[in-house]
């Protein structure tokens, strides 16, 4: 019969939270949360067992204030709902959990939809992503191959991918700078564009190479708006080099 494996987490803010896990690591994570003033308890030992049994790696846990885990002042915890939905994202770090299915109970049903809502699949984000490059390539430059692994190294390096997706387009313009560009007389210049570019058009890199004094415009032959693809890397560092040669 399996057994019980006992770890503890640390979480950000100081606290600690009791997990067990019982079940092969190998085999898909199923995840129980208990309802308020639940400890893992709840969640029997036979009912676990039998669920590793059929192949599932149980995790089970003390919420905060139960159990093992850190409890606070009596009328006076200092955590919030979002704290009780990301100790799970704590727990699934420190197990390396990578995927997982939720189970919730009351509450703990509540906390696994805020979870969903917020913390989507991987392989979701991913494809997400890689469609959103898709219509920015230039014809024959986007390469799924590549662009697909790049972007699973992105999403699993980021401490908060919803954060990165949303928070630059909300960022406030400060408005056009008091001092125009041609006050870059003098700035060696180098200006790259691609010539395919769907979101700006090469006349915009031509425009801001005419703005400032003795710029220098290199149009890059069916790029889009996308770093520069692969077949362009000979040109780009000799430019690259060339330019900061002096």
């Amino acid at each position: 019969m399996a057994s019980f494996e006992t770890v503890t987490v640390q979480l950000n803010d100081g606290a600690q939270l009791c997990v067990q896990t019982i079940g092969d690591p190998a085999d898909p994570a199923l995840l129980l949360i208990g309802g308020a003033t639940w400890s893992m308890d709840w969640w029997e030992d036979e009912l676990c067992q039998q669920l590793a049994e059929r192949g599932r790696r149980v995790i089970r846990y003390d919420t905060r204030d139960t159990g093992r885990s850190t409890s606070y002042p009596v009328g006076a915890p200092t955590y919030s709902a979002s704290d009780l939905t990301t100790d799970i994202l704590a727990i699934f770090d420190s197990l390396g959990v990578k995927q997982a299915h939720v189970v919730g109970l009351s509450i703990g049903g509540g906390i696994a939809q805020s979870l969903a809502l917020g913390y989507r699949d991987r392989e979701a984000v991913i494809e997400f992503i890689l469609e959103s490059e898709r219509p920015c390539a230039g014809p024959g430059n986007f390469l799924e191959s590549e662009l697909r692994p790049l972007i699973a190294r992105v999403v699993d390096r980021s401490n908060s991918i919803a954060a990165s997706l949303t928070n630059h387009f909300l960022v406030p313009d400060d408005g056009p700078p008091d001092v125009s560009l041609s006050a870059l007389a003098g700035v060696p210049t180098l200006v790259l564009h691609g010539s395919a570019d769907p979101l700006f058009p090469i006349a915009h890199g031509a425009a801001l190479a005419e703005a400032i004094p003795g710029a220098r415009l290199v149009e890059l032959p069916g790029m889009g708006h996308q770093l520069p693809p692969r077949d362009t890397w000979d040109l780009v560092i000799d430019l690259l080099i060339g330019h900061t040669a002096g």
